[in-house]
């Protein structure tokens, strides 16, 4: 399978760049992706974990995400073996869609322990992307720098299993920076793959145990309705104009209005149509944030 070819280059001012990267502190300038990233994808579930998956870490991503992915909801992960993979492969078992995020170039691609994921998800099942030049190999830096593409690409975070020293502290604490919801499922106080989300636990990470916990934490209902309603009516240059001055963090509406150089009750209207196609959210007092 000659992957090379299927990726192509995308810059950050690129309509086919994935817009929540843009709240990242340091936004990758240019993305490899193979395969697609399409609007339905902007509500997307990131499931991370130990490399060393037990018996019940699998039980747990096979039964989660298999009903998270027929409910409509992507699968985000980092394309390594253990929670990763099984995350990946299972979406797509269940007809879903997920995109895969890699810790090097594309050259490495052939590191993926799984080649029938990486090719349904070329083909049309989702996307893989890299920031990564195509003859860098993975190391101890990149895949920190992978994990803050994988939580910026969610819409809220779930962690299966993790060690207490995990590198999937990495994606929580680039989560916690973007403000998503973080949660985690409760294991044994005997298994060392269990002390990680255990102590995430203890921190705030917030307990599930089943799948309509997970589904309503992502109000699953409404987001998709947004999504549909997006799609039936695309972004205006000006409503552009307002997520780029957003992209500073949050902003009074009056504030909006000058840096936009637009009259106040035209951003209002402007905000009040973003906000029903997910774009924004009034966080209280004329205050208004990109999502």
């Amino acid at each position: 399978m000659k992957t090379n070819l299927c990726f192509k280059e995308v810059n950050s001012d690129s309509s086919s760049y994935p817009s929540r990267l843009l709240d990242l502190p340091n936004p990758p300038p240019v993305l490899y992706i193979a395969g697609e990233i399409v609007p339905s994808d902007s509500l997307a579930l990131a499931v991370v974990g130990s490399r060393k998956m037990s018996s019940y870490g699998e039980d747990v991503c096979e039964e989660i995400v298999s009903q998270v992915s027929q409910a409509g909801v992507t699968i985000v992960s980092g394309l390594m073996y253990g929670v990763d993979l099984t995350a990946h492969k299972v979406a797509l078992q269940a007809g879903g869609r997920t995109l895969g995020v890699l810790g090097f170039g594309k050259n490495f691609i052939h590191k993926v322990g799984d080649k029938n994921v990486v090719a349904q998800m070329m083909e049309g099942a989702g996307a893989i992307i890299t920031e990564f030049g195509e003859n860098e190999a993975g190391a101890p830096w990149t895949f920190p720098k992978r994990d803050r593409i994988i939580s910026a690409l969610a819409s809220a975070i779930l962690v299966v299993e993790a060690a207490e020293k995990s590198g999937t502290l990495y994606t929580i604490e680039a989560a916690l920076k973007l403000k998503k919801e973080v949660m985690a499922i409760p294991g044994s106080i005997f298994s060392p793959v269990s002390k990680g989300t255990n102590k995430l636990i203890r921190e705030g990470a917030r307990l599930v145990c089943s799948v309509d916990e997970i589904l309503e934490v992502l109000d699953v209902d409404s987001r998709i309705k947004k999504i549909a309603f997006k799609s039936e009516f695309p972004l205006s240059s000006a409503e552009n104009a307002i997520l780029e001055v957003l992209k500073e963090g949050e902003l009074y509406i009056d504030d909006v209005a000058v840096k936009a150089n637009m009259v106040i009750y035209t951003v209002s209207a402007l905000l009040t149509s973003l906000e029903l196609k997910g774009m924004v959210k009034d966080v209280g007092r004329g205050v208004y944030r990109r999502i």
